[in-house]
């Protein structure tokens, strides 16, 4: 529950699909150590936008904008709740197979599983875990009303007729104390083979040592919680369970944006 006995021998186990053990871990989707670097334009530079093309009312989009400044983030937080781009609702979409080849790096077996739909949770786990591009026109009827803030906030990229994710939006989901949501990072590196160097400040997502920290934590009520150094906000759901107010804190500015989502 919320509030959590304080003791993790009570917390309920599950079975890691990477080598058969029993663990106490929150859900993942695929490997949790993938990440790769952000993709951007030759011309992007520090403090220099570059423009997308997609017809005259498309936002510029800044790689290295502040993500999450100025976005009706509630807004995109529903519109992920109504097209079910959930932890369960992708493991059940993507099936075993899919699972178990996101987990080796291979995005081929769920996207055989997919079978070439494009509705909108279809078209999610195309672009965010699959890394996927899809026309623009399914992109903008996957994120709705939202689509022109995921534009203009570099979530993704529109060029031409299509779009891909610019950074990773990712369901999470907690079995032992509720904690649940989106967590927001760089993009996954080595997914299908494909390797390119990271950006000097990268973002990983939810890695086995944050997992793992999520684990041992004690879960008595607090007041007040500092997530030091909390890169994409894991640990920031987890304490939120527990604590009346979580400050959230990183040396690196774009971890910070990134969290804020």
């Amino acid at each position: 529950g919320a509030g959590g006995s304080g003791d993790r021998r009570d917390r309920p186990r599950r079975q890691d699909p990477r080598d058969g053990t029993l663990t106490r871990t929150a859900h993942d989707l695929g490997h949790a150590t993938w990440k790769r670097p952000v993709l951007r334009p030759e011309t992007a530079r520090p403090g220099k936008p570059w423009a997308v093309s997609c017809g005259p009312r498309m936002p510029r989009t800044s790689m290295w904008g502040f993500y999450g400044v100025g976005m009706d983030i509630p807004r995109l937080r529903d519109r992920l709740i109504e097209i079910d781009y959930t932890t369960d609702s992708v493991l059940e979409r993507i099936g075993d197979a899919g699972q178990a080849g996101l987990h080796r790096n291979c995005t081929l077996p769920a996207d055989v599983t997919l079978a070439g739909a494009d509705d909108p949770l279809a078209t999610l786990i195309r672009m965010f875990l699959l890394r996927q591009q899809v026309p623009s026109g399914v992109a903008e009827r996957a994120f709705g009303g939202c689509f022109l803030d995921v534009v203009a906030q570099g979530i993704i990229a529109v060029d031409g007729g299509s779009a891909r994710a610019v950074v990773e939006l990712r369901p999470y989901a907690s079995p032992d104390d509720g904690a649940s949501g989106w967590l927001v990072s760089d993009l996954t590196p080595g997914l299908d083979g494909i390797v390119e160097p990271t950006r000097p400040d990268y973002v990983l997502g939810a890695s086995p040592a944050s997992l793992t920290l999520a684990e041992i934590t004690m879960r008595g009520h607090v007041g007040r919680a500092l997530d030091l150094g909390t890169g994409c906000g894991g640990q920031s759901y987890h304490l939120s369970r527990h604590a009346d107010r979580v400050v959230a804190t990183d040396l690196n500015p774009r971890a910070l944006r990134l969290a804020r989502l």
